[in-house]
């Protein structure tokens, strides 16, 4: 028997996501958030499944705004604000989503310009969903702002599908 994904859920972030409260000056935290909270509630996973539920986050840079105004301050010899030091490490937002929804699987990070769809995605999910301590996975892929687009998150929710 082979396993395969059931999509739950597959969404975009909104423009402009209302700011999250604890994250400053960037975009990523409440980019990430948006989608995912919109994905999760599209998926309408049960407690039973939010509580054997992992993130994988993808980003091909991580939150590269807090990087750079970080930069910015310590070359301005400026005081730094303790939350752009936690912020800065993507996974603070995803375990923000892992308490908001109760979900206790494992948080991963992959650094990638994959799709939610790509192939090194689907074999991390795969592998990750082979684990009978895990039923589904929220997957959210940010990608940072440049000048001409701001940041933008996709979310999905996958589950096992067994195939024989």
């Amino acid at each position: 028997m082979t396993l395969g994904l059931r999509i739950r859920a597959l969404v975009g972030t909104a423009v402009n996501p209302p700011a999250v409260p604890g994250f400053i000056l960037s975009q990523f935290a409440p980019s990430v958030l948006d989608a995912a909270n919109r994905a999760l509630r599209d998926a309408a996973l049960t407690e039973a499944e939010r509580t054997l539920t992992g993130i994988l986050l993808l980003t091909p840079c991580g939150d590269s705004e807090t990087r750079d105004i970080v930069k910015q301050i310590l070359d301005e010899h400026r005081r730094l604000s303790p939350l752009l030091l936690v912020q800065s490490t993507p996974t603070s937002i995803a375990g923000k989503i892992a308490a908001d929804w109760g979900l206790t699987g494992p948080i991963t990070t992959l650094a990638t310009e994959q799709k939610l769809d790509g192939p090194v995605v689907a074999a991390i999910a795969v592998e990750l969903l082979s684990d009978d301590d895990l039923t589904a996975l929220l997957v959210i892929r940010q990608t940072p702002p440049t000048a001409d687009t701001p940041a933008l998150a996709a979310a999905s929710v996958l589950s096992r599908k067994e195939r024989t």
